[in-house]
């Protein structure tokens, strides 16, 4: 059994995923494959897509704000303090229809997921925090592969209507945050 450790959070990456910042507080390193944990920030606009995690569970804390979530066939909202749970194998969605950023925990048990993240998403360094927009044709298969390689099916791509394209999603264009 490995020894108890202390992790300095401020000290982890921050990525920009999908219109969230993803900062790993603990990833399956550190918890020998058993789970990773990861605080995101989901701004105004944001959305996972439809998918299905294939090899994972995930519980997500919310800390502040309100998200749409969908898992299989039911939509409803989540607010502050409250908890979901998404299984693998079940389609699942998660988005930001309000005006507020929403910051949540995720846990994803077994860890890996925070692999997925340092792979699509883009580095957060010294504030800089990239702009929303449509993601390309290119941008959207380079996700697809991606996912695939983590167990990831995609069912629908996120939508981004253009009333709601005001914050980060990929990095076309800087600003201090």
């Amino acid at each position: 059994m490995s020894q108890p450790i202390a992790i300095q959070i401020g000290a982890q990456q921050t990525y920009l995923v999908l219109g969230a910042e993803m900062r790993v507080l603990s990833n399956s390193e550190r918890t020998e494959g058993q789970f990773s944990l990861v605080e995101m920030i989901i701004h105004p606009g944001g959305d996972s897509g439809l998918h299905v995690q294939h090899r994972a569970d995930q519980s997500m804390y919310l800390v502040e704000g309100e998200l749409e979530v969908t898992i299989a066939d039911r939509i409803f909202t989540i607010t502050k303090d409250e908890t979901s749970q998404f299984h693998r194998g079940v389609p699942q969605r998660v988005r930001n229809t309000s005006q507020e950023p929403a910051r949540s925990i995720v846990l994803t048990t077994p860890g890996g997921f925070e692999h997925f993240i340092a792979r699509v998403g883009i580095p957060i360094v010294a504030g800089i925090v990239g702009r929303t927009t449509q993601p390309s044709e290119n941008q959207l298969d380079n996700l697809h592969s991606l996912a695939e390689e983590y167990w990831i099916e995609i069912i629908s791509p996120p939508e981004f209507p253009s009333n709601r394209i005001s914050q980060p999603f990929w990095n076309n264009q800087t600003r201090k945050r």
